[in-house]
């Protein structure tokens, strides 16, 4: 089954939830009647990571409903006129709220930076860069970037170093689609430049 479809969530929720209440079952002679919710927060979490809130919700309401039913005095039936079941249910709700939350701002900032980085790819696979002074070496090529990224963030020109050039002035546009950077030597003479096409 594919990661990326909306079924594996689901999958994933169902699984994790039998298995933490197995895993409860199996710790019922250490535990007794103590803890019946504990296990039941690392099937929340798991689903949401794998699928987001909707099979995380599966998983709190399941898996509530099945604890509350085996593992919480009277046992074999629902529990709820206790003052601690209730207490009991707005704790576990609270938690799980928490859980859930924070694993579907985790898959935004994922799907965030994923589409970003997707983005980069493209704008760097479209960058063509051209060189009419001593040349940069390959080696240098990838990072050839980096300090106009940086340059680019401050409010006034600055100088900036590159490679044991110095330049003062942020990137320029010559055309639409095309910026100029001037690198300047020791004394101050224009040593080369190259131009970016994007």
């Amino acid at each position: 089954m594919d990661r990326d479809s909306p079924a594996f969530g689901y999958v994933v929720a169902i699984v994790a939830t039998v298995a933490m209440v197995g895993l409860r079952w199996a710790l019922t002679p250490w535990l007794g009647d103590n803890l019946p919710f504990i296990t039941l927060f690392g099937a929340i979490a798991a689903a949401v990571w794998f699928g987001g809130y909707r099979p995380a919700l599966i998983a709190a309401i399941g898996g509530y409903l099945v604890v509350n039913y085996v593992f919480v005095a009277p046992h074999w039936e629902f529990a709820t006129e206790s003052d601690e079941s209730r207490v009991g249910f707005v704790l576990f709700l609270l938690t799980s709220a928490i859980i859930v939350g924070l694993g579907e701002r985790m898959r935004a900032a994922q799907r965030w930076a994923k589409e970003r980085l997707e983005l980069l790819r493209v704008i760097f696979a479209s960058i063509s860069v051209d060189d009419d002074g001593q040349g940069i070496p390959a080696e240098l090529l990838p990072r050839l970037f980096e300090p106009f990224v940086q340059g680019a963030r401050r409010i006034a020109p600055a100088v900036v170093s590159v490679w044991g050039w110095r330049s003062v002035t942020a990137l320029q546009p010559c055309t639409a689609d095309r910026w100029r950077r001037e690198a300047t030597g020791p004394a101050g003479e224009v040593a080369s430049w190259f131009g970016c096409r994007v």
